[in-house]
């Protein structure tokens, strides 16, 4: 039996001729003669709410890892991702980030110790996620079955659920959603509801509720 060549379509790899993901700092570099200092941060968990609204397209339009709901990446995931798609990596594939390294500071109180005493001393640095999110792109000269075999267990090791996506479904996901903004005849949407407050729903609804329709949290 002979089996059909497969028939790849313009692939576009990365211009530095990076293929593989290279190691990502655990803390960022600071510059002291320009007050570049570590400083103290709360825990900004506004910057894992609602829905990422850039980085949320595939820039070589192939396949990806996209976060399903947000979260913080730490050093060692970043680690992780590495070493389950760099051994992958041929002259014919590449992998590039779509996250920024560890920035955002976390302290944390030394075992043993009593509470209290005010703020303690920075112990990592975290990276924040929103939901919808690129992680990592995955391409090059290969099939989808060879994507979905290393994406598959990335998306799983990460801290929060994500998914394998490719261009094709975000195209997909796309037209779906227009198609039902065109065609709905329910006229009792989300936010109908909530301009209305039927059946008194503001009680249980939060603000974010009223910015992203109820899709996020």
């Amino acid at each position: 039996m002979v089996e059909t060549p497969v028939e790849f379509g313009p692939v576009i790899f990365p211009p530095n001729d990076q293929r593989t993901l290279p190691i990502v700092l655990k803390t960022p570099i600071f510059n002291p003669s320009i007050g570049e200092y570590p400083k103290y941060a709360t825990r900004r968990l506004i910057e894992i709410r609602g829905p990422e609204l850039v980085n949320n397209k595939l820039i070589h339009q192939q396949y990806g890892v996209r976060a399903v709901r947000g979260g913080f990446l730490h050093h060692n995931h970043f680690e992780t991702i590495r070493k389950k798609v760099n051994p992958w990596i041929t002259k014919n594939s590449f992998a590039i980030w779509r996250v920024d390294p560890p920035w955002l500071p976390r302290t944390k109180v030394p075992q043993g110790m009593k509470l209290g005493g005010g703020k303690r001393s920075i112990h990592h640095y975290v990276t924040p996620v929103r939901a919808g999110r690129i992680i990592i792109e995955y391409g090059g000269y290969v099939t989808i079955d060879e994507a979905l075999r290393i994406l598959k267990n990335v998306a799983i090791s990460l801290p929060f659920p994500a998914e394998m996506v490719t261009q094709e479904d975000l195209v997909e996901e796309e037209k779906t959603k227009k198609y039902i903004e065109e065609n709905n005849r329910n006229l009792y949407t989300w936010e109908f509801l909530m301009k209305w407050n039927m059946q008194n729903c503001s009680r249980w609804l939060s603000q974010y509720d009223y910015i992203w329709g109820g899709k996020y949290r």
